[in-house]
């Protein structure tokens, strides 16, 4: 079998191995000239009969290089028109990308690709994006990602599909993927800046991996295999970690008592897919993961600012995720104070509160409360600071029963109070004043929430 046949069965194996592709679909290559990238569209375009699907092809240009600008995209363009593949070109300016948004050159070329990439996947109608990593760019991902201190989803390396990006040579080495394009004659582009040191990556390629090789040749295989269980082990994690939140809350929402008793190898999980239910973006720091956990022993209120403008609330027995300047709509709205007239309803925040004289006609939905007295104006309004209500023998402070309660700070506002010329008659969320059952009712107050 000659080496393209070879490398050829190879690839589709491992792509139907990931199912990266139906019949129908259109895919998008990430082509920027250079070896790989032009492998991978070569094989896919040879393939894409038997593969059922259509392509295109985008170049980015990231202005670090203008003097080879040209050039590589004039390279990109006679291949493509000579394999009739759709090409769209885009540019940016990397360095003043990197100066705005304070990250390093490496950091902003892989964002301005990939937004650009998702741009002219929608302007051509690709559903998939398909990039050129093969086995070597995996295994130094390993090894960045174990020197960063990555748990088993950063241990897991790069994976073969996720998210609309496949990656098709993924099992190919760097020498197959250079001897395929020598025997079929195929040009490409060498960037330089891949034998700088100045980059990380670059520095395990030229000083790590020769010495690893030098132990073990197969040394960027056994990564990988090792990466795929580390894949394997991660997706049952998380789904152990998803069906916990499921069982004991869901949509950013989780019981105190089940995330603080989980194992950590579920609970930190638990915490990330809680951040992205609350519309959290990207993935925690472990420092941010167990800051959240140790707020389940603290205080019935405690607050965590993370990153991306989202906060994790504990509420009493809650632990709850959403954007953190967003205060408004995770504290109920205060009532505007009425007058309650005989037999007018007043609906107000959820609430329905009705006053009658003597006893609630028959049929009234809701929760009863009957009072011997009331002395007019009965108003309905939010609690104050100094309200209390005499119950059970004792002048209690409506704020600590609320606490006793676990009621959270953030909804005591939105609970009704029915206050008389004596005082707080009732609150809604269900305690009144002695007396509301001696002798036939000279009042009723009917509760409901609508």
């Amino acid at each position: 079998m000659s080496i393209e046949a070879e490398i050829q069965r190879k690839t589709l194996d491992f792509m139907a191995e990931y199912v990266m592709t139906s019949p129908g679909d259109v895919v998008l290559c990430a082509l920027s000239g250079g070896a790989d990238s032009t492998a991978m569209t070569d094989l896919l375009w040879r393939s894409k009969q038997k593969l059922g699907i259509r392509l295109a092809a985008a170049h980015f240009i990231h202005g670090l290089r203008p003097e080879d600008a040209q050039a590589e995209k004039e390279l990109v363009r006679q291949f493509c028109l000579r394999r009739e593949i759709p090409l769209i070109v885009g540019q940016g300016d990397t360095r003043a990308f990197c100066q705005a948004n304070r990250c390093g050159l490496e950091e902003g070329a892989r964002r301005l690709r990939y937004e650009f990439l998702e741009r002219a996947a929608q302007e051509l109608g690709a559903g998939l994006v398909a990039t050129a990593h093969h086995m070597e760019d995996n295994g130094e991902t390993i090894l960045l990602n174990l020197c960063r201190g990555a748990g088993l989803r950063g241990l897991g390396g790069i994976p073969p599909k996720r998210d609309g990006i496949i990656r098709p040579i993924l099992a190919l080495t760097r020498e197959q993927i250079e001897q395929y394009l020598a025997e079929k004659g195929i040009p490409y582009s060498s960037d330089p800046s891949n034998q700088s040191e100045e980059f990380a990556r670059n520095r395990l390629r030229s000083q790590v991996f020769p010495g690893l090789q030098s132990v073990n040749s197969q040394a960027a295989a056994h990564l990988c295999q090792a990466a795929r269980r580390a894949r394997q082990d991660e997706e049952y994690l998380e789904g152990e970690a998803r069906r916990l939140i499921e069982r004991n809350g869901g949509g950013g929402r989780i019981s105190v008592e089940a995330l603080s008793q989980a194992p950590p190898s579920l609970s930190l999980r638990a915490v990330q897919l809680l951040y992205a239910q609350g519309g959290g973006r990207g993935t925690l720091s472990e420092a941010h993961r167990r800051a959240v956990l140790a707020l389940c022993g603290k205080g019935p209120s405690a607050r965590l600012a993370l990153p991306g403008g989202i906060e994790a609330r504990r509420q009493y027995e809650q632990m709850i995720f959403g954007p953190a300047d967003d205060k408004k709509a995770d504290r109920a709205c205060a009532f505007t104070a009425q007058t309650l007239e005989e037999g007018k309803p007043i609906r107000q925040n959820g609430w329905q509160v009705t006053l009658y004289r003597g006893s609630a006609p028959t049929g009234e939905q809701g929760r009863l409360f009957c009072f011997q007295s009331l002395a007019p104006p009965v108003i309905l309004r939010s609690r104050q600071p100094g309200d209390r209500v005499f119950q059970g023998g004792q002048n209690k402070s409506v704020k600590k029963w609320m606490i006793d309660q676990k009621i959270p700070a953030a909804l005591r506002d939105g609970l009704p109070l029915v206050c008389d010329g004596q005082g707080v008659a009732l609150v809604c969320g269900g305690i009144a004043r002695d007396g509301q059952k001696e002798g036939a009712p000279g009042w009723t107050l009917a509760v409901r929430r609508i």
